[in-house]
């Protein structure tokens, strides 16, 4: 039994004392009705268990000067919208009538006063709950009384269904087979936009979706109520030294009702509030009166509020002392709240994971009748697909799906397989498979891996011996057992013999069922591969015949079989640009300035093609996409104060580079996508913020880019840049006519005696945006530091004293290109435009197959530059015919008219080709690429780095610890540099050891590539002392006989300063990686031979992993 006593004072004496027995889940309900007197302050109640007090947290009694309240109570269960809601009404006195509204997303949806019959005390109120109630409504209930006093109550509705639009789907059937049809019947509100998405499973399984989940939108809807949040109770100081923090429901006094239903009333009436003398005095006297009355142990009573303190929401209430009811985050007594912050603070680095793709993302229409059906083909692997969906309608607005649906892919009997990424031509690797067997039997299958001549069956015999090559198998056979629900692997050992993706084809068969299923295994040349493009320019409007020798620089020490040559052509200067915006160059572009990369070029080509009537919906959407994801992107390096920096937060300071760069791309980009002038405006701020006194404006951040944002000629270079910011910003133009007016000032005094050809040619370009007086002087500058040849004009910088020995100062130049594409801006401002010929056709001999250039910066002012030009140029009546020769003669053709204009037309050519014979004829102009590349596995020439990887002692087959120690040996400290490391086929990178190169200073940020297995290092620079980060790695896949693979590290903004060395892992042999039948007597009788089928040590995880993962996933499929 329980002993429950309660009163209605503090006088704990008094209490009435009853026993209550236990329901069998060891509840108690307790009802209590006070009485109706002067004398009731509070509600105790303590109760008693073995020997256990426990009081409850103690409920204030109401305030009312007359002793008058009502109280309202819902009747109507789980109230929903479109549906009556009732409320009861009960009062202390005879009611003559009542006044209700009701408030919902801060507006007063409803009121009405009603007359209650027979003046009872008691009475029914009903209303219809609306969508604009929804998902909290709030109703304040009141009357008057004769001498004025305003008596109230309140009431929070939470309502069910505060969406009008709706979307619900159905899968037929719910459970299938790889690659079968299956039909998604989709239903909302008559022509909604419906939108529809399936993921694998095991997406979820890592992180949660991104689907808009339902409370997510109650949450926002609920933002725009202006009651307080009930849920964040203050805590509030007691008028004597104790702290007591107290929940109190309902209304203390007939003002509360008003406040917490966000409402502010203006009546000539009295609304008793808590801030009055009355209560304040009433308090006190109670406090004094039954302080010695109170239990110990008991909670306290909410004490009043002291004047003069801070108030939480001024126009709302008294003043309370605010303080959160919970403590942040390992804050407390506890024993864990002593923990030190850990020593590595930069951001969580995120690594692909294995899992399938996507497979719906798409949209569809519900039609007249609200219905849409949608027939797809079922993804080949065995999982589980999540399908979830939202609808939106103009006039009924936002649709949820309760519950997302699952389709369930399965097959009793089948094939995993497991290939790794890639591997090299001449290694050995072990295909492994696993056949799962979900019948009810045990099973015995055939399993056969095909061979067409793409690969040999490795033989062990030759392990030891020499022995003549093997025989060329068609196919290698091996028998399994596998058990009843639960699943058998094999491996099969081969060594590829052709370069590019090779098919592995495995079938199972039984004599109850059977599977196939087919892979692609990429084989690589050995080495690492070197890009190389020639672009020519052609130009037919003056001259019908067009002809030139290309001869092909390819090394004779390349890897045989490595090249691959190309020849194509297109009508158009942006046109091999447009559907590779995704692939411009060839680096990595993973900091804050490169990741613009991925959203000013399609800003330039958007702008390019609308300009000049091309503009197609599928390009448009295609840009569009990258455009938002691109921007998304950049605003996580966007700093608290604005600003952005190569890393955002991690930096110390924004950048006023990059910056400036930014404010200026999304200005651009607010015609194509929806950009936050907030952004802008505030990125705009920081920069005339950082202006120094006389006009310029210095780097405050990391210096990534040295032309651009180093001392040289006085800081020219990026004071124009970022004035250039300000100008194409033509909205917040006058705002900083002051800052813009100095900077131009500043330029205009320093220019004069300038030697550097980059700040030159940058000043001129933002003299000529500013449409200053000077303009024409900065343009006779830049003039006189231009270099023409062979028909073609372009600006560079001053050659350093090792450049005519350094093979890589002859490959297209970052700041080259930049300096050019300013001066082309610079000509085609003063109308210059057949002037611009030569330089047109520099910048297109620069360009990459790709039609980007060698770096970030320099892709996209030279294709913003190639997009002004294009615009005057444009040939609508393109008709040229390429021809071009090769190899013993051969000849094939191109031809490029009206109707092809914008297409990329690619022919290969043989491996053997060394140079090419180019011929033209017709009229207008094209741009044909003669793009190649091999691959060689010898130490880089001229290196400017020192470099020098070394595998730790501590490695072994299966786990790889390599040391990498680089430093800067060129004059000065390096530009940002990048450093890619390469791993040995079968290993990939450990992901949870990433984190500690970042641990550093130096090491700015880390990602994999490749299906990790390639890891690229970013510093913020390189100096003469030597870095040496550490990558750590484990096998993942068999690999024997492993080749070499490099180590290499460039400038990214200075291609001319680069190293590369190549590095050896501990390389496994035939017998390292065989298992069971497959080992021969050389392996078996060798010392220390043990079945790698059944490794020991650390080599055991990674397969034990591999077939937990195998085993157990299936297993988990069957239970949903």
């Amino acid at each position: 039994m329980v002993t429950v006593k309660h009163g209605y004072t503090y006088d704990v004496e008094a209490y009435e004392s009853t026993q209550h027995k236990l329901d069998r889940n060891g509840m108690i309900k307790l009802v209590y009705y006070p009485p109706a007197s002067e004398n009731v302050t509070t509600l105790g109640i303590q109760a008693e268990y073995l020997d256990i007090k426990e009081w409850f947290s103690t409920t204030n009694a109401a305030i009312s000067p007359s002793n008058s309240f009502i109280q309202a109570a819902l009747l109507t269960e789980n109230p929903q919208v479109n549906k009556d809601v009732e409320l009861e009404i009960n009062s202390t006195s005879p009611l003559k009538y009542i006044s209700y509204q009701v408030l919902g997303r801060g507006d007063v949806i409803t009121a009405d006063t009603m007359t209650v019959p027979g003046n009872k005390m008691s009475t029914v109120i009903r209303f219809l709950a609306t969508y604009a109630m929804a998902p909290t409504a709030h109703v304040v209930v009141q009357y008057v009384r004769d001498d004025g006093e305003v008596v109230a109550d309140g009431l929070d509705l939470e309502l069910e269904g505060g969406l009008q639009n709706f979307v619900t789907a159905s899968v037929q059937p719910d459970e299938t087979e790889p690659g079968s049809n299956i039909q998604i019947s989709l239903e909302a509100k008559p022509n909604s936009y419906i939108g529809i998405m399936a993921v694998d499973q095991k997406v979820l399984l890592l992180k949660t979706g991104n689907d808009i989940a339902k409370d997510e939108v109650m949450k926002e809807l609920r933002s725009y109520d202006e009651s307080p949040d009930s849920n964040k109770l203050p805590m509030i100081d007691e008028l004597s030294h104790h702290r007591l923090r107290e929940r109190y429901p309902g209304s203390l006094v007939a003002q509360e009702a008003f406040e917490k239903a966000g409402a502010i009333v203006m009546t000539n009436g009295y609304v008793h509030d808590r801030t009055g003398a009355y209560l304040l005095n009433r308090g006190r006297s109670l406090m004094v009166e039954n302080r010695n009355k109170i239990a110990e142990n008991r909670p306290k009573n909410r004490p009043l509020p002291p004047g003069g303190v801070s108030t939480l929401k001024p126009d709302l209430g008294p003043a309370v002392t605010y303080r959160p009811v919970t403590r942040p985050p390992l804050a407390g007594p506890y024993a864990f709240s002593r923990i030190p912050a850990p020593f590595w603070k930069g951001p969580r680095v995120y690594l692909e994971h294995d899992i399938d793709p996507t497979w719906l993302f798409s949209n569809v229409s519900s039609g007249f009748d609200g219905k849409a059906m949608i027939s797809e083909k079922v993804p080949d692997s065995i999982t589980s697909w999540v399908i979830s969906a939202f609808s939106v309608d103009s006039l009924y607005g936002l649709g949820l799906m309760d519950m997302p649906k699952k389709l369930r892919v399965f097959r009793p009997f089948f094939i995993s397989l497991d290939l790794p990424y890639s591997v090299m031509r001449g290694e050995i690797v072990a295909i492994p498979v696993v056949v799962f067997n979900y019948l009810n039997r045990d099973t015995e299958a055939d399993v056969t891996l095909e061979n067409v001549g793409q690969f040999d069956f490795a033989d062990f015999s030759n392990e030891v011996d020499a022995a003549p090559p093997p025989k060329f198998e068609v196919f290698r056979r091996k028998k399994l057992t596998i058990k009843a629900n639960s699943g058998a692997s094999t491996t099969f050992v081969i060594t590829p013999k052709e370069l590019g993706y090779i098919g592995i084809k495995v079938t199972a068969s039984s004599r109850v069922a059977g599977d196939a299923i087919e892979g692609k295994l990429l084989v690589k040349p050995e080495g690492e591969t070197q890009y190389k493009n020639k672009a020519i320019f052609v130009d037919l409007r003056k001259t019908n015949v067009f002809n030139l020798n290309v001869t092909l620089d390819i090394p004779v020490n390349i890897i045989p079989g490595s090249e691959h040559v190309e020849v194509s052509a297109v009508g158009d200067i942006l046109g091999p640009s447009i559907p590779n915006l995704a692939n411009l160059i060839k680096m990595p572009f993973g900091c804050g300035e490169q990741n613009m990369l991925n959203f000013v070029p399609n800003i330039v080509v958007l702008e390019y093609l609308k300009n000049t009537h091309q503009l197609t919906d599928a390009i448009e959407s295609r840009a569009s996409r990258y455009l938002e994801t691109g921007y998304q992107q950049e605003l996580t390096y966007r700093r608290p104060d604005g600003s952005f920096s190569a890393f955002g937060t991690t930096d110390a300071n924004g950048s006023t580079w990059l910056t400036a760069f930014v404010a200026k791309s999304f200005r651009q980009a607010a015609s194509f996508t929806t950009i936050d002038e907030a952004v802008i405006l505030e990125a705009l701020a920081w920069l005339s913020s950082n202006q120094a006194f006389n006009g310029s404006f210095p780097e405050v951040g990391k210096v990534s880019h040295a032309e651009m944002q180093g001392g040289a000629a006085k800081g020219l270079a990026l004071t124009a840049y970022t004035l250039v910011a300000f100008l194409e910003n033509s909205r917040a133009t006058p705002l900083y006519k002051n800052t813009i007016n100095k900077a131009v000032d500043y330029i205009v005094k320093n220019l004069p005696g300038t030697e550097d050809p980059y700040a030159i040619s940058i000043c001129s370009y933002a003299l000529h945006l500013a449409q200053h007086p000077v303009k024409d002087s900065a343009f006779n500058l830049l003039e006189g530091k231009a270099h023409t040849e062979d028909g073609k004009k372009w600006w560079k910088r001053a050659e350093r004293p090792d450049d005519k020995k350094n093979p890589w100062a002859m490959t297209p130049n970052s700041v080259d290109v930049e300096m050019t594409s300013y001066a082309l801006l610079s000509y085609l401002s003063r109308g210059l435009v057949e002037d611009t010929l030569p330089i047109l056709t520099w910048l297109v001999s620069q360009q990459n197959d790709q039609g980007g250039f060698a770096s970030t910066q320099d892709t996209i002012i030279g294709l913003y530059a190639l997009s002004k030009l294009g615009e005057n140029i444009i040939s609508r009546n393109n008709d040229i015919s390429v021809s071009y020769k090769y190899l013993n003669g051969q000849s094939s053709e191109i031809k490029i008219n009206r109707g092809n204009n914008m297409i990329l037309q690619k022919n290969e050519l043989p491996k053997k080709t060394r140079a090419v014979n180019i011929t033209a004829s017709g009229s207008g102009f094209a741009v044909v690429y003669i793009s190649y590349q091999y691959n060689i596995n010898v130490t880089g020439a001229w290196p400017l780095f020192t470099l020098d990887p070394q595998v730790d002692k501590n490695s072994d087959s299966n786990h790889l610890q390599l040391s990498i120690c680089s430093g800067f040996v060129g004059e000065g400290d390096s530009n940002m540099a990048v450093m890619e490391v390469s791993l040995p086929s079968g290993f990939t990178v450990d992901s949870d050891a990433l984190p500690s190169l970042q641990i550093s200073q130096n090491v700015k940020r880390v990602e994999t590539k490749n299906g990790n297995t390639v890891v690229v290092l970013y510093f913020d620079k390189m100096t003469k002392k030597e870095l040496c980060p550490t990558v750590s790695a484990f096998r993942t896949h068999k690999v024997a006989k492993q080749k070499p693979v490099p180590v290499s590290i460039y400038d990214y903004y200075d291609q001319s300063r680069r190293a590369r060395m190549f590095y050896e892992p501990r390389v496994s042999t035939l017998c390292d990686i065989c298992e069971g039948e497959d080992c021969s007597k050389v392996c078996t009788s060798q010392p220390g031979y043990q079945d790698s089928a059944q490794p020991s040590g650390s080599a055991r995880i990674l397969p034990t992993v591999f077939l937990i993962l195998c085993v157990l996933l299936p297993v988990r499929l069957l239970r949903y």
